[in-house]
């Protein structure tokens, strides 16, 4: 269900729809502010209007966002550490791969795959693009299904980028390159293949046609029902459980970054067939900030991450425990899934309830970033819903507190919220 100029959200009709479904958003603002992955301490912030966010969304030829890497400071020799053990395609294949990058719309590229075999790539469709990266649905005749190509695009001497900036993307790409190949969950993105040419680096995926979770939630929100939301949100938990018990740290988690395997129709039809545990709906992607720690020693010091998704401990730039970093932007995006609105952004006025807050404390804290770091928010549309939503709530109260009492990935994996779908694999 597309929302069109002038409709309103309505609970539908159906077996698809009962009582228990998500309550309307409070207004047609749902969450378009931050759509444009605004990276932490950005200078330029995203300032678009609803018939922008409509024009991009629900235009026939809009094409899905896909989120940048933001800050990373690591040292050089972090990046020489990253780089290590990535195979390079040899050279008369990166010769031929140039050419194509330069002329075609839809260019091929040869990569290498986790077996060693090398194989021809044909773009046939642009998903999106980034700062420093173009994804492509791609073909080749040896695989069944198609593949997501995420291609990232070398930042060259002569343009007006910075060294540290230059920096930053290298780090970044090896490291979401090094990191996926040795990645394996049902929930998270799955590794394909590489390569890395003079002019830029190219990383295979499976492709996940339903899009990114953010687009999912705008044009499907009011019609998911309670279940089809457990299921949804363990299967994220499911995939940061997996990564912290390998000691990684994902450090830029948000709607944005989890991708939706299936169509709605599919989704609906598991629904209607009782089959929803049967197979994962969710993946985590753009492994672009994390990285590996030691148990010993987890604290870090990097500031990095989305503006709206950090922990206040991270924020206000004091050594931090990933971990806890992740568990706090669970919670935002349990919070923003529940809800409609990310947590901490400024109260809207509530349309039935004519509940408007505009009291004085919030106009002196205007910034988002102000009530991150007083861990000032609240609930709106769950503040009156049914007791079948407590356990819901119980989770992300238990996520957005200090880091001191906030819940580890096993507490939310143990959760009452998540029993019903969640999977006993690391």
């Amino acid at each position: 269900m597309v929302k069109k100029e002038g409709q309103q959200f309505f609970p539908s009709s159906g077996l698809f729809s009962p009582v228990s479904e998500l309550p309307s958003p409070v207004s047609d603002l749902f969450l378009v502010k931050r759509r444009q992955n605004v990276s932490l301490f950005s200078t330029t912030k995203s300032q678009r209007t609803v018939s922008e966010f409509r024009k991009e969304y629900l235009n026939a030829h809009s094409k899905r966002q896909v989120s940048t890497p933001t800050e990373v400071t690591e040292q050089p020799d972090d990046y020489a550490e990253q780089t290590e053990g990535i195979q390079l395609i040899p050279g008369p294949i990166q010769e031929k791969k140039k050419l194509t990058v330069e002329v075609d719309r839809f260019p091929n590229f040869f990569l290498t795959l986790k077996d060693g075999s090398q194989h021809l790539f044909y773009g046939i469709q642009d998903l999106g693009e980034g700062s420093f990266s173009k994804i492509y649905l791609a073909q080749t005749v040896e695989l069944p299904d198609p593949v997501a190509l995420k291609v990232f695009t070398r930042i060259v001497e002569s343009t007006s980028y910075t060294n540290s900036t230059k920096e930053r993307q290298e780090i970044s790409t090896s490291r979401e390159i090094q990191l996926l190949s040795k990645l394996d969950h049902e929930n998270i993105v799955r590794y394909i293949g590489c390569s890395v040419t003079d002019s830029c680096s190219i990383l295979a995926l499976n492709y996940c046609k339903g899009g990114d979770l953010y687009q999912f939630l705008v044009e499907h929100r009011n019609e998911l029902q309670m279940i089809v939301v457990q299921k949804l949100t363990t299967d994220i938990v499911m995939a940061i459980r997996y990564l912290h018990h390998n000691n990684i740290v994902h450090r830029d988690i948000k709607l944005e970054n989890v991708l939706v395997n299936c169509t709605y129709e599919e989704l609906k039809k598991m629904y209607e067939d009782e089959t929803l545990g049967t197979k994962p709906l969710l993946q985590v992607t753009d492994f672009g900030l994390a990285r590996e720690i030691s148990p010993e020693n987890p604290m870090l010091t990097t500031r990095c991450g989305s503006e709206d998704y950090v922990s206040p401990e991270l924020l206000m730039g004091m050594p931090y425990d990933g971990r806890q970093s992740d568990c706090w932007s669970l919670g935002v995006l349990f919070y923003a899934i529940f809800e409609g609105r990310l947590p901490f952004d400024p109260p809207p006025s509530y349309g039935d309830h004519n509940r408007v807050v505009s009291s004085a404390s919030y106009k002196r804290r205007a910034k988002a970033s102000h009530r991150i770091a007083l861990m000032d928010w609240c609930w709106f549309l769950f503040e009156s819903v049914g007791d079948e939503w407590e356990n819901a709530k119980v989770v992300v109260q238990n996520c957005l507190c200090r880091r001191d009492s906030r819940w580890d990935i096993d507490q939310i994996y143990d959760s009452k919220w998540c029993q019903p779908f969640r999977t006993f694999s690391v």
